[in-house]
Protein backbone atom coordinates (compact mmCIF):
# COMPACT_ATOMS: atom_id res chain seq x y z
CA UNK A 1 0.00 0.00 0.00
CA UNK A 2 1.98 3.57 -1.01
CA UNK A 3 -0.77 5.92 -0.07
CA UNK A 4 -3.48 6.12 2.85
CA UNK A 5 -5.51 9.00 2.73
CA UNK A 6 -7.15 10.42 5.69
CA UNK A 7 -10.51 12.67 5.78
CA UNK A 8 -11.99 13.68 9.19
CA UNK A 9 -15.55 13.54 8.21
CA UNK A 10 -17.81 16.14 10.48
CA UNK A 11 -21.03 17.97 8.18
CA UNK A 12 -19.65 17.66 4.89
CA UNK A 13 -22.77 16.34 3.41
CA UNK A 14 -22.48 18.91 0.87
CA UNK A 15 -19.25 18.46 -0.27
CA UNK A 16 -17.97 14.90 0.20
CA UNK A 17 -18.99 13.09 -2.58
CA UNK A 18 -16.49 15.69 -4.92
CA UNK A 19 -13.70 15.03 -2.94
CA UNK A 20 -14.27 11.26 -3.05
CA UNK A 21 -14.82 11.54 -6.91
CA UNK A 22 -11.68 13.56 -6.95
CA UNK A 23 -9.58 11.04 -4.89
CA UNK A 24 -10.58 7.90 -7.43
CA UNK A 25 -9.79 10.54 -10.22
CA UNK A 26 -6.42 9.54 -10.27
CA UNK A 27 -3.89 7.54 -12.57
CA UNK A 28 -2.69 4.57 -10.04
CA UNK A 29 -4.67 1.39 -9.30
CA UNK A 30 -6.90 1.69 -6.02
CA UNK A 31 -4.89 -1.60 -4.74
CA UNK A 32 -2.32 0.74 -4.55
CA UNK A 33 -3.78 3.47 -2.02
CA UNK A 34 -6.62 3.45 0.76
CA UNK A 35 -9.09 5.91 1.57
CA UNK A 36 -9.97 6.59 5.58
CA UNK A 37 -12.66 8.66 6.04
CA UNK A 38 -13.32 9.12 9.79
CA UNK A 39 -16.78 9.81 10.68
CA UNK A 40 -16.76 11.79 13.63
CA UNK A 41 -20.42 11.70 14.76
CA UNK A 42 -21.74 14.09 11.70
CA UNK A 43 -25.55 14.94 12.55
CA UNK A 44 -25.87 15.18 8.80
CA UNK A 45 -25.90 12.61 5.94
CA UNK A 46 -22.00 12.46 5.59
CA UNK A 47 -22.22 8.96 6.50
CA UNK A 48 -24.46 7.93 3.91
CA UNK A 49 -22.66 9.05 1.28
CA UNK A 50 -19.55 7.41 2.73
CA UNK A 51 -21.30 3.98 3.20
CA UNK A 52 -22.89 4.85 -0.61
CA UNK A 53 -19.25 4.87 -2.20
CA UNK A 54 -18.11 1.65 -0.32
CA UNK A 55 -19.95 -0.37 -2.48
CA UNK A 56 -17.68 0.29 -5.62
CA UNK A 57 -14.87 1.14 -3.84
CA UNK A 58 -13.14 -1.64 -1.92
CA UNK A 59 -10.09 0.74 -0.63
CA UNK A 60 -12.46 3.26 0.79
CA UNK A 61 -12.43 2.24 4.91
CA UNK A 62 -15.14 4.10 6.84
CA UNK A 63 -14.57 4.74 10.97
CA UNK A 64 -17.15 6.17 13.17
CA UNK A 65 -16.43 8.24 16.53
CA UNK A 66 -18.47 7.03 19.76
CA UNK A 67 -17.40 10.63 20.99
CA UNK A 68 -16.93 13.66 18.36
CA UNK A 69 -12.99 13.94 19.19
CA UNK A 70 -12.48 17.20 16.42
CA UNK A 71 -10.16 16.91 13.74
CA UNK A 72 -6.79 16.26 15.41
CA UNK A 73 -9.14 13.06 16.96
CA UNK A 74 -10.30 11.92 13.86
CA UNK A 75 -7.20 12.01 11.94
CA UNK A 76 -5.45 9.72 14.65
CA UNK A 77 -7.98 7.93 14.42
CA UNK A 78 -6.54 7.38 10.58
CA UNK A 79 -3.35 7.17 11.35
CA UNK A 80 -3.63 4.28 14.00
CA UNK A 81 -5.66 2.67 10.79
CA UNK A 82 -3.32 3.59 7.96
CA UNK A 83 -0.94 1.17 6.39
CA UNK A 84 0.45 3.58 3.60
CA UNK A 85 3.74 3.95 2.94
CA UNK A 86 3.06 7.89 2.90
CA UNK A 87 0.02 10.08 4.32
CA UNK A 88 -1.82 12.75 2.59
CA UNK A 89 -4.42 14.49 5.01
CA UNK A 90 -7.60 15.95 2.81
CA UNK A 91 -10.11 17.65 4.51
CA UNK A 92 -13.48 16.36 3.20
CA UNK A 93 -14.79 20.00 1.82
CA UNK A 94 -11.71 20.18 -0.40
CA UNK A 95 -10.39 18.01 -3.26
CA UNK A 96 -7.14 17.19 -4.93
CA UNK A 97 -6.46 17.64 -8.84
CA UNK A 98 -7.08 14.72 -11.04
CA UNK A 99 -3.95 12.38 -12.09
CA UNK A 100 -1.52 13.80 -9.27
CA UNK A 101 -0.94 10.62 -7.19
CA UNK A 102 1.27 9.18 -9.52
CA UNK A 103 3.84 11.69 -9.42
CA UNK A 104 3.89 12.83 -5.70
CA UNK A 105 4.23 9.60 -4.72
CA UNK A 106 7.41 8.56 -7.53
CA UNK A 107 8.42 12.20 -6.07
CA UNK A 108 8.37 11.05 -2.67
CA UNK A 109 10.10 7.54 -3.13
CA UNK A 110 12.78 8.60 -5.45
CA UNK A 111 14.01 11.28 -3.22
CA UNK A 112 13.26 9.09 0.04
CA UNK A 113 11.15 11.86 1.96
CA UNK A 114 9.90 12.45 4.79
CA UNK A 115 8.02 15.01 4.03
CA UNK A 116 6.80 16.23 0.09
CA UNK A 117 5.64 20.25 0.44
CA UNK A 118 3.71 21.74 -2.13
CA UNK A 119 0.86 24.27 -3.01
CA UNK A 120 -2.39 24.47 -3.26
CA UNK A 121 -5.60 26.19 -4.99
CA UNK A 122 -8.15 28.38 -2.96
CA UNK A 123 -11.56 27.88 -4.22
CA UNK A 124 -15.24 29.37 -3.60
CA UNK A 125 -17.78 27.00 -2.41
CA UNK A 126 -18.62 26.29 -6.38
CA UNK A 127 -15.60 25.37 -7.01
CA UNK A 128 -14.32 28.71 -8.91
CA UNK A 129 -10.99 29.77 -8.71
CA UNK A 130 -9.71 32.25 -6.67
CA UNK A 131 -5.63 32.40 -6.63
CA UNK A 132 -2.99 29.96 -5.78
CA UNK A 133 -1.52 30.22 -2.57
CA UNK A 134 2.51 30.44 -3.08
CA UNK A 135 3.91 29.75 0.02
CA UNK A 136 6.87 27.08 -0.96
CA UNK A 137 9.10 27.36 -4.24
CA UNK A 138 11.01 24.10 -5.52
CA UNK A 139 14.03 23.41 -3.64
CA UNK A 140 16.87 20.76 -2.83
CA UNK A 141 15.85 17.71 -0.44
CA UNK A 142 17.08 19.79 3.05
CA UNK A 143 16.98 18.49 6.68
CA UNK A 144 13.62 20.77 8.56
CA UNK A 145 15.65 22.32 10.42
CA UNK A 146 18.10 23.54 7.08
CA UNK A 147 14.76 24.62 5.50
CA UNK A 148 13.27 26.75 8.58
CA UNK A 149 17.26 28.56 8.85
CA UNK A 150 16.44 28.98 4.86
CA UNK A 151 13.50 30.78 5.23
CA UNK A 152 14.48 33.77 8.20
CA UNK A 153 13.20 34.60 11.03
CA UNK A 154 9.63 34.69 9.88
CA UNK A 155 9.23 30.86 9.11
CA UNK A 156 6.68 30.70 11.29
CA UNK A 157 4.34 33.23 8.62
CA UNK A 158 6.53 31.99 5.85
CA UNK A 159 5.70 28.35 5.71
CA UNK A 160 2.31 27.06 5.37
CA UNK A 161 0.92 25.07 8.28
CA UNK A 162 -2.24 23.35 6.88
CA UNK A 163 -1.34 19.56 6.79
CA UNK A 164 -3.50 19.33 3.34
CA UNK A 165 -0.56 20.92 1.72
CA UNK A 166 1.94 17.63 2.34
CA UNK A 167 2.50 13.77 2.01
CA UNK A 168 4.39 12.80 4.70
CA UNK A 169 5.85 9.50 5.63
CA UNK A 170 3.92 7.25 7.87
CA UNK A 171 7.51 5.41 9.34
CA UNK A 172 8.98 9.20 9.76
CA UNK A 173 5.40 9.82 11.76
CA UNK A 174 5.41 6.40 13.88
CA UNK A 175 9.12 7.02 14.66
CA UNK A 176 9.00 10.11 15.64
CA UNK A 177 5.67 9.87 17.78
CA UNK A 178 4.10 12.79 16.11
CA UNK A 179 0.11 13.17 16.24
CA UNK A 180 -2.44 15.77 16.63
CA UNK A 181 -3.77 17.34 19.77
CA UNK A 182 -7.08 15.97 20.19
CA UNK A 183 -10.33 18.30 21.30
CA UNK A 184 -9.23 21.64 20.09
CA UNK A 185 -9.29 23.64 17.11
CA UNK A 186 -5.97 24.85 14.95
CA UNK A 187 -4.59 21.26 15.84
CA UNK A 188 -2.69 21.21 12.62
CA UNK A 189 -0.18 23.85 13.91
CA UNK A 190 2.00 21.89 16.53
CA UNK A 191 1.95 19.09 14.45
CA UNK A 192 3.04 20.69 11.28
CA UNK A 193 5.88 22.32 13.06
CA UNK A 194 6.71 19.32 14.79
CA UNK A 195 7.17 17.19 11.80
CA UNK A 196 8.74 19.60 10.01
CA UNK A 197 11.47 20.52 12.18
CA UNK A 198 12.02 16.87 12.87
CA UNK A 199 12.06 16.00 9.41
CA UNK A 200 16.01 14.69 7.87
CA UNK A 201 14.26 14.73 4.45
CA UNK A 202 12.09 17.32 3.10
CA UNK A 203 11.70 18.99 -0.37
CA UNK A 204 9.26 21.85 -1.43
CA UNK A 205 7.87 22.18 -5.21
CA UNK A 206 5.94 24.52 -6.69
CA UNK A 207 2.96 22.44 -8.34
CA UNK A 208 -0.29 22.97 -6.59
CA UNK A 209 -1.63 19.42 -6.37
CA UNK A 210 -4.78 20.78 -4.26
CA UNK A 211 -7.67 23.00 -3.69
CA UNK A 212 -8.97 24.57 -0.83
CA UNK A 213 -12.41 25.43 -0.86
CA UNK A 214 -12.84 28.76 0.97
CA UNK A 215 -16.01 28.47 3.43
CA UNK A 216 -17.05 31.77 5.10
CA UNK A 217 -19.01 29.44 7.78
CA UNK A 218 -15.85 27.61 8.55
CA UNK A 219 -14.29 27.91 12.45
CA UNK A 220 -11.33 29.56 11.33
CA UNK A 221 -13.74 32.18 10.16
CA UNK A 222 -16.14 32.01 12.69
CA UNK A 223 -13.16 32.59 14.98
CA UNK A 224 -13.00 36.23 13.19
CA UNK A 225 -16.45 36.92 14.06
CA UNK A 226 -15.97 38.69 17.59
CA UNK A 227 -20.02 37.58 17.74
CA UNK A 228 -18.61 33.99 17.45
CA UNK A 229 -16.40 33.59 19.90
CA UNK A 230 -16.96 30.93 22.78
CA UNK A 231 -15.08 30.20 25.75
CA UNK A 232 -13.83 27.27 24.81
CA UNK A 233 -12.12 28.67 21.17
CA UNK A 234 -10.30 31.00 23.39
CA UNK A 235 -8.89 28.19 25.81
CA UNK A 236 -7.94 26.07 22.95
CA UNK A 237 -6.13 28.65 20.38
CA UNK A 238 -4.46 30.51 23.45
CA UNK A 239 -3.83 28.38 26.01
CA UNK A 240 -3.91 24.96 24.66
CA UNK A 241 -2.20 25.84 21.29
CA UNK A 242 0.13 27.91 23.24
CA UNK A 243 1.17 25.55 25.71
CA UNK A 244 2.01 22.80 22.72
CA UNK A 245 4.37 25.55 21.02
CA UNK A 246 6.35 26.02 24.44
CA UNK A 247 6.31 22.34 24.98
CA UNK A 248 7.44 21.85 21.53
CA UNK A 249 10.12 24.30 21.69
CA UNK A 250 11.45 22.89 24.75
CA UNK A 251 11.85 19.41 22.49
CA UNK A 252 14.11 21.63 19.99
CA UNK A 253 16.22 23.35 21.92
CA UNK A 254 18.71 20.60 21.62
CA UNK A 255 18.60 20.16 18.05
CA UNK A 256 18.50 24.33 17.51
CA UNK A 257 18.67 26.91 20.01
CA UNK A 258 17.41 29.70 17.81
CA UNK A 259 14.99 27.76 16.42
CA UNK A 260 13.55 27.23 19.85
CA UNK A 261 13.54 30.37 21.09
CA UNK A 262 11.40 31.69 18.80
CA UNK A 263 8.86 28.66 18.99
CA UNK A 264 8.94 29.72 22.18
CA UNK A 265 8.08 33.42 22.15
CA UNK A 266 5.20 32.55 19.75
CA UNK A 267 3.93 29.98 21.76
CA UNK A 268 4.14 32.82 25.32
CA UNK A 269 2.24 35.25 23.16
CA UNK A 270 -0.45 33.22 21.95
CA UNK A 271 -0.94 32.23 25.77
CA UNK A 272 -1.38 35.93 26.59
CA UNK A 273 -3.99 36.70 24.02
CA UNK A 274 -6.75 35.45 26.24
CA UNK A 275 -7.60 39.26 27.06
CA UNK A 276 -9.09 40.86 24.04
CA UNK A 277 -11.67 38.02 23.33
CA UNK A 278 -12.32 37.44 27.11
CA UNK A 279 -14.01 40.87 27.36
CA UNK A 280 -15.78 40.17 24.65
CA UNK A 281 -17.98 37.34 25.75
CA UNK A 282 -20.82 37.00 27.43
CA UNK A 283 -20.71 35.41 31.05
CA UNK A 284 -22.37 31.93 30.21
CA UNK A 285 -18.70 31.53 27.66
CA UNK A 286 -16.56 33.43 30.56
CA UNK A 287 -18.38 30.73 32.98
CA UNK A 288 -17.09 27.82 30.39
CA UNK A 289 -13.84 29.60 29.73
CA UNK A 290 -13.08 28.74 33.38
CA UNK A 291 -14.52 25.33 33.28
CA UNK A 292 -12.14 24.07 31.41
CA UNK A 293 -9.22 25.66 33.83
CA UNK A 294 -7.71 23.12 36.08
CA UNK A 295 -5.09 23.62 38.77
CA UNK A 296 -2.68 21.47 37.21
CA UNK A 297 -3.12 23.30 33.86
CA UNK A 298 -2.93 26.49 35.83
CA UNK A 299 0.36 26.23 37.29
CA UNK A 300 1.63 24.91 34.02
CA UNK A 301 0.66 28.14 32.48
CA UNK A 302 2.32 30.39 35.34
CA UNK A 303 5.47 30.82 33.83
CA UNK A 304 4.32 32.22 30.81
CA UNK A 305 1.61 34.39 31.83
CA UNK A 306 1.84 38.39 32.07
CA UNK A 307 0.61 39.88 35.12
CA UNK A 308 -2.30 40.85 34.14
CA UNK A 309 -3.11 37.18 32.73
CA UNK A 310 -2.36 35.89 35.71
CA UNK A 311 -4.96 37.88 37.61
CA UNK A 312 -7.38 36.83 34.78
CA UNK A 313 -6.64 32.90 35.04
CA UNK A 314 -6.18 32.42 39.02
CA UNK A 315 -9.30 35.09 40.03
CA UNK A 316 -12.15 34.65 37.51
CA UNK A 317 -14.39 37.02 40.09
CA UNK A 318 -11.86 39.74 40.02
CA UNK A 319 -11.65 39.35 35.79
CA UNK A 320 -16.05 39.54 36.17
CA UNK A 321 -15.91 42.65 37.92
CA UNK A 322 -13.36 43.84 35.38
CA UNK A 323 -15.12 43.06 32.40
CA UNK A 324 -18.40 44.28 34.05
CA UNK A 325 -16.88 47.70 34.40
CA UNK A 326 -15.17 47.46 30.57
CA UNK A 327 -17.28 46.50 28.71
CA UNK A 328 -20.08 49.22 28.43
CA UNK A 329 -16.49 51.17 27.38
CA UNK A 330 -15.71 49.10 24.83
CA UNK A 331 -19.22 49.57 23.36
CA UNK A 332 -19.15 53.55 23.31
CA UNK A 333 -15.97 53.53 21.92
CA UNK A 334 -16.69 51.22 19.03
CA UNK A 335 -19.75 52.75 18.19
CA UNK A 336 -17.68 55.70 18.37
CA UNK A 337 -15.87 54.78 15.78
CA UNK A 338 -18.55 54.24 13.45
Amino acid sequence: MLLSIILPCYNVEEYIAECLDSLYNQDISETEYEIICVNDCSPDGTRKVISNYQKSHQNLILIDHEKNLKQGGARNTGLKKAIGEYIWFVDPDDYIKPNVLKQLLDHCRINQLDILQFNYEKVTTTGLFVSKQKNVSNSIVLTGIDLVLALGDDFLYNYTLSVCSRIVSLKFLKEKKIVFIENTIFEDLEFSLRALLFSKRIQCVEESFYCYRFNSTSTTNKLNNSNSIKGESIFQTCLVIGNSLVDLSLDINPISEKISKEIYSSGVWRINQITRPLLKIGNNELKNFYSLLTIDFINKLSPYLNKANKIIIKYPVITKVIIYVTRPLLFVIKKMKK
